[in-house]
């Protein structure tokens, strides 16, 4: 019933312990996906290939789990289609076939996805440094970016805490990215998660005096954390290249005259009610064409439009999955790791401040003794 699926959406997993349960295997699920693809993110790869492959994989991971005779039928898969976005694209890059990309010596790919069970959502996303010789040390730009976002990472993880604030987080990334002489990326939101919420309201800002509304974060909360940090200027703009990442705006309804479209649309809602999805996922790539073009007119999807810095400038990120929980935060999902020893650059994290939060223990034990 209706009200009974409004009244699931309010609780948290302090409340009901399979919330998090389901959170867990989402994210499981998409960090050993991204591990996976990762490995497969090589010179000569092919970007449509490798999206596929992550989302056809991604599906079969989530049939292995929750398959109860009272789980079996809950809804899970892609909660955001895999992409793969190279050197100055931001993100969104999700190519069909017949416009993809083959991985080149020295680019600096960021890959992410989400996945969901019954709704609950983890993302996860990471850069990676395109080579063949994986002794070749990453320097330059690329290593700035790389490390900034891996950085500022960790310092959110430390600051993300019941009873601190948003704007300590966006505080903290401005400093650690700034410290390798890199610019956080503007107009990036991390968003509160939500059963089916991809995008909640709540939200961390990237840059400080960005619109946002001042939020203390509670015990229970989960938040998908993005970071963009950028060689360049940090502004985005559209991209030329083809938008093929849609989701249903679902406060608008209208009665569409085009049979192909409606068809599009029928498949949308049944499949996609709530969530980002990809155009592969279609069979009938006519009907999609049709389908896209008369939804748009009536403002029945919105598009996640790929975005672009200037090229010959570099862009890196990190995304990932915080929980709050009584005892301390963790990060669900997006918590992979980074040899540092590849890396070389003149720049480093000078500020102490910055290091003394750095060096702080994130096992819940260490953190229930942490001061906000």
């Amino acid at each position: 019933m209706e009200g009974e699926g409004d009244l699931e959406t309010e609780k948290t997993f302090i409340e009901e312990q399979s919330i998090l349960d389901k959170y867990k295997a989402a994210a499981e699920i998409a960090d050993k996906v991204i591990k996976d693809i990762s490995e497969k993110i090589v010179t000569g790869a092919d970007i449509a290939t490798l999206c596929k492959e992550g989302d056809d994989l991604i599906e079969a991971e989530c049939l292995k789990v929750f398959h109860s005779k009272k789980t079996k039928k809950l809804r899970r898969g892609v909660a955001f289609p895999t992409s793969i976005s190279v050197n100055h694209i931001l993100g969104n890059f999700s190519p069909l076939p017949e416009e993809s990309v083959i991985l080149e010596e020295g680019d600096v790919a960021k890959i992410d996805l989400g996945v969901h069970i019954d709704g609950y959502i983890a993302i996860t996303g990471h850069t990676i440094y395109v080579t063949e010789d994986k002794a070749t040390k990453v320097t330059g730009r690329a290593a700035d970016v790389i490390l900034a976002s891996k950085a500022a990472k960790e310092a959110v993880l430390r600051t993300i805490l019941a009873g601190n604030k948003n704007t300590q987080v966006t505080e903290v990334i401005n400093k650690a990215v700034e410290e390798f002489k890199c610019k956080i990326v503007k107009g990036v939101y991390s968003h509160k998660l939500g059963k089916h919420i991809i995008d909640g309201d709540e939200a961390i800002a990237s840059t400080i005096g960005q619109k946002c509304e001042e939020y203390t974060f509670q015990v229970g909360d989960v938040f998908g954390i993005e970071i963009f940090v950028s060689s360049g200027t940090g502004k985005p703009r559209f991209s030329e290249l083809k938008t093929n990442i849609y989701k249903r705006r679902q406060e608008n309804t209208y009665l569409l005259k085009s049979d192909k479209a409606r068809s599009f649309l029928k498949q949308v809602n049944t499949k996609y009610p709530s969530l980002p999805f990809s155009l592969r996922h279609f069979e009938d790539q006519t009907a999609v064409r049709i389908g896209v073009k008369h939804c748009m007119d009536h403002e029945l999807i919105e598009p996640f439009a790929v975005i672009e810095e200037e090229k010959g400038e570099l862009v890196a990120h990190w995304k990932a999955t915080a929980a709050i929980l009584a005892n301390g935060t963790v990060y669900l999902s997006g918590n992979m790791d980074v040899d540092e020893t590849k890396f070389e650059t003149e720049n480093k994290i000078e500020s102490q401040e910055l290091k003394d939060l750095l060096a702080v223990s994130m096992d819940l034990k260490d953190q229930k003794k942490r001061k906000k």
